[in-house]
């Protein structure tokens, strides 16, 4: 059998991990109800993105998401289809100075 799916749920990730770069055979990532409050474009997703691996899938909902850190992503949302549940992501609210 070969690995397909890996959900990391309910950890403590603050950021996608650099292993998601090469997937292998996994298809579909889970990091729901973790502490991700921000994706760059040097994140996996941008690796993704160049290689045009539209396979992927990954699920991030849950996450306390700094929108003002997160442009790259924001557009990334409007251009692919990576985020298997885009529609449930938030912003938190920034924080205040």
């Amino acid at each position: 059998h070969v690995l397909s799916s890996v959900k990391l749920d309910e950890n403590q990730f603050s950021s996608l991990p650099e292993q998601l770069v090469l997937p292998n055979n996994i298809k579909t990532f889970s990091f729901k109800h973790n502490l991700i409050t921000s994706i760059d474009d040097q994140s996996p997703l941008s690796i993704w993105q160049k290689k045009n691996l539209t396979n992927l899938k990954v699920f991030l909902a849950n996450n306390s998401f700094d929108c003002c850190r997160s442009q790259w992503f924001i557009e990334l949302l409007k251009t692919t289809s990576f985020v298997g549940d885009a529609s449930l992501l938030t912003c938190a609210n920034p924080a205040e100075v």
